[in-house]
């Protein structure tokens, strides 16, 4: 949340404690964190890899009951579509979207039955249909806070990219009302705050979006360079505003 990508990704990866050399080398690589960090470092295509690794093993695991590989295979198989989606990579989503219909029919977790929608919406939103997507992204949101976390915000930006603020603000701010793990895992609060101080913004309510944003440049002041341009644009907003992040 604070953008400080290279110290998470030592984290997960090595076990390594940021600002250290200390090692815990008894801890295994979380590869979950690890494909999520990547996705967040701009290597879309190394997390879809790595999640598809993650769904392979699911698939080719008997030993599981049948409910539980599918609700793995379905799970997994979304986050490399969502990777793919973000790295361009339409014709590998594309490719995935029957497989995660297909088990997520065969699995007992209400949100797991749906998540193909949420890829048909990706499609439709990177292809510009932004009024067919927010149906897909509706059609795929369980639960405004306690589902997948990206549901809510690819729903926004749609409704953003539709001149609908309003109804950007009150799926976004959804998300800071449920879990950091799990299903929320995957979007960061610092990211859900940048959405909605845009939709603030959009909607004429200043003094709101002054909120979000000054949060924002206080989480991502020291962040990863990957990370200026965002920075930057939170601070000129401000500036442009007249109004200071303060300070933290």
């Amino acid at each position: 949340m604070r953008g400080r990508f290279v110290d998470a990704l030592a984290l997960a990866r090595e076990g390594r404690a940021p600002g250290s050399t200390l090692r815990r080398r008894s801890v295994s690589r979380d590869r979950v964190h690890s494909a999520v960090i990547d996705m967040e470092m701009g290597r879309a295509l190394t997390a879809a890899e790595q999640f598809e690794v993650i769904a392979s093993e699911y698939r080719s695991s008997p030993s599981l009951p049948s409910g539980l590989r599918a609700r793995g295979l379905a799970w997994n198989l979304t986050l490399a579509a969502t990777a793919a989606v973000e790295a361009n990579d339409t014709l590998r989503a594309r490719s995935l979207v029957d497989s995660i219909a297909a088990a997520g029919r065969r699995s007992l977790y209400d949100r797991d039955p749906h998540l193909h929608a949420f890829v048909r919406g990706l499609l439709l939103a990177r292809a510009g249909h932004h009024g067919l997507a927010v149906s897909s992204f509706r059609e795929a949101l369980r639960s405004p806070s306690q589902g997948y976390t990206r549901i809510n915000y690819e729903l926004g930006r749609s409704l953003l990219a539709l001149n609908r603020p309003l109804e950007a603000i009150e799926v976004v701010r959804a998300v800071l009302h449920g879990g950091l793990d799990g299903s929320g895992l995957y979007l960061t609060r610092t990211e859900a705050h940048e959405l909605l101080a845009q939709a603030f913004a959009a909607s004429a309510q200043p003094d709101s979006a002054a909120w979000h944003y000054a949060l924002v440049e206080r989480s991502w002041r020291r962040s990863d360079p990957l990370l200026a341009p965002r920075l930057e644009a939170a601070r000129q907003w401000l500036a442009r505003a007249g109004r200071s992040a303060g300070h933290g």
